[in-house]
């Protein structure tokens, strides 16, 4: 039997929200999970399913997410990582596996390298080393026109950017994804669509990811094949700073593999967690080998 638990708690006066299903049986250590942008507490639901047979899974809305106080784009990814580590504090977790995804990644990243001790292993996927000078006028762009714009083109723009319709490129389930993410940004709150703001701004004005120093935990950085808003590449050059990282990606996906492929995504972090050759697993394919000479 699952038991759900939700608290509501403060730090340094920004009000946010932490989740916790417990399973009858953990063999693993909980695992906390950080998505993306528009991903609240209660986004993970379909891989929680999948997950809680094996950990209990934490959930959360931090500030600037969900039903958490809104985020000023001027506090940077440290508050949002200290941030991460008191909500385990609330309820009483010292060590987690740790998932990030996407915006989440960025977080969970800056969380290792603040609180190594405090990571049994780390998954990190759709990583963004850094935005090209084109990407950070989009993103600025979108930022814009947000309040002028009507919900289905503000929504179409993002999931363009996010999931394009590629010649040759096929991803799973993509249309259906593509519509059901649109359907979702198109009723986006005026709450949602500040925070949206603040927390894009925030990719434009903070340094994005800083690989130094590099966590010492066991690490798999994966990758959507298709992903062109974070392409693999930016998995890669991550992957060579760990000094214990695996990197991977799965084909017929983008940066929404979250989504495109949820059942293999829950395997293969399930896989690693449990410290597993996820190298191995029939849906993933290493990136070249070379990367221990490199480092």
């Amino acid at each position: 039997m699952v038991s759900e638990t939700v608290r509501t708690a403060r730090h340094w006066g920004f009000t946010y929200r932490v989740r916790v299903r417990a399973g009858d049986e953990s063999a693993l250590a909980p695992i906390l999970l950080l998505g993306g942008a528009f991903q609240d507490m209660y986004s993970w639901r379909r891989h929680e399913e999948l997950l809680v047979r094996h950990a209990d899974v934490v959930t959360v809305d931090l500030p600037g997410w969900g039903a958490a106080d809104h985020l000023p784009a001027d506090v940077g990814m440290d508050f949002l990582a200290e941030t991460a580590a008191h909500a385990l504090d609330q309820v009483g977790l010292r060590r987690v596996n740790l998932v990030g995804c996407s915006y989440g990644s960025l977080i969970a990243h800056r969380f290792a390298q603040r609180y190594p001790e405090r990571v049994v292993r780390l998954a990190l996927n759709g990583v963004a080393t850094g935005l090209t000078s084109e990407e950070q006028r989009t993103l600025e762009g979108l930022v814009r026109r947000l309040p002028d714009c009507d919900g289905r083109e503000f929504a179409e723009a993002v999931t363009e950017l996010l999931s394009p319709v590629l010649p040759g490129r096929p991803v799973r389930r993509g249309e259906v994804i593509r519509q059901v993410l649109t359907a979702r940004l198109s009723g986006l709150t005026a709450d949602a669509r500040r925070k949206f703001a603040s927390n894009t701004m925030r990719l434009c004005t903070d340094v994005l990811l800083e690989p130094h120093p590099a966590p010492a935990v066991p690490t798999v950085v994966v990758s959507g094949a298709q992903d062109t808003f974070t392409t693999p590449e930016h998995g890669h050059r991550l992957a060579l700073v760990y000094p214990h990282a695996a990197c991977l990606t799965i084909g017929e996906a983008d940066h929404l593999l979250l989504l495109q492929r949820d059942v293999e995504f829950c395997e293969l972090i399930v896989a690693h967690f449990r410290g597993g050759r996820t190298d191995e697993l029939p849906f993933c394919v290493p990136c070249p080998r070379g990367h221990e000479e490199d480092r």
